[in-house]
């Protein structure tokens, strides 16, 4: 009897929407993907709905041109009236009840960087990187993972000038594993990511006791630290060899130094 309703209810869908086409009732839904041009296509697949024998995208507007002629599984979008670095916008229109189109190479129109890296690399002490063919004068935002988050360290303004252009910004490294990124606005200020650089410290971990603390922790060296309760709520934060906590309440708390994180309980 289950199984009789869960048909009945099925082929009454299907003849809503039968219905819908025939009597020129289609509703759509909208997709839109946008970027800029690099000199690719854009590859499309459109699925196919079987009420009224139709392909589910009924129109493709790119940059304000209307293509209603859309009657394949495989749709190339042919971009190459438009000069590399036009940004393109196209709205996908398709027959709502179907699944959505789909985009076989997202990556076509994809952000473009007002530079080229050249080199990127991390040392003891400093970040530095290389571009060329820089076109405007954007920030270079350094960003750390630190706890598992991107964080911003800081900014750095580009040259904005052709040739080879050099880059430092001064860094701490934590003992271990050390991640590095930059961003920077591209010129539809969209946000480009470098790649990732890492440098391995040889720097030893910060060591601190007690971990049942009465007034007082000390670090193995002066460095930045947080203090969490259970409930991630910041009660103390600062930098230095000790950690003094006269006045604060009993129970168990979370200590963040060196890029990771240490329970203690104050007693």
């Amino acid at each position: 009897m289950k199984e009789l309703r869960k048909y009945l209810l099925a082929l009454f869908m299907l003849l809503i929407i039968a219905l819908g086409y025939a009597q020129g009732g289609d509703v759509f839904a909208v997709k839109v993907y946008s970027g800029t041009y690099h000199g690719d296509n854009v590859m499309l697949k459109n699925p196919y709905v079987l009420p009224g024998n139709k392909y589910c995208i009924a129109e493709i507007v790119i940059n304000g041109k209307s293509n209603i002629n859309i009657n394949a599984n495989d749709i190339e979008l042919d971009l190459s009236e438009y000069e590399k670095g036009t940004y393109i916008n196209i709205e996908i229109r398709y027959h709502k009840g179907c699944s959505a189109p789909s985009i076989v190479n997202p990556n076509a129109l994809r952000a473009e960087s007002t530079y080229k890296m050249v080199a990127f690399e991390a040392t003891e002490n400093n970040l530095k990187w290389t571009t060329k063919n820089e076109v405007a004068q954007k920030a270079f935002i350094i960003e750390q993972k630190i706890y598992n988050k991107w964080v911003e360290l800081g900014k750095v303004i580009s040259k904005g000038t052709p040739g080879y252009n050099e880059y430092t910004f001064p860094v701490e490294q934590f003992s271990g594993k050390n991640v590095y990124r930059l961003k920077q606005k591209d010129i539809k200020d969209k946000y480009v990511y470098s790649e990732i650089v890492e440098y391995n410290s040889k720097l030893e971990p910060i060591t601190f006791y007690p971990d049942k603390v009465e007034n007082c922790i000390y670090l193995s060296r002066r460095t930045k630290y947080q203090i969490f309760t259970e409930f991630g709520v910041l009660v103390k934060q600062g930098e230095g060899y000790q950690i003094k906590l006269p006045n604060l309440e009993s129970g168990q708390y979370y200590l963040y130094i060196d890029n990771r994180v240490e329970k203690i309980v104050k007693q």
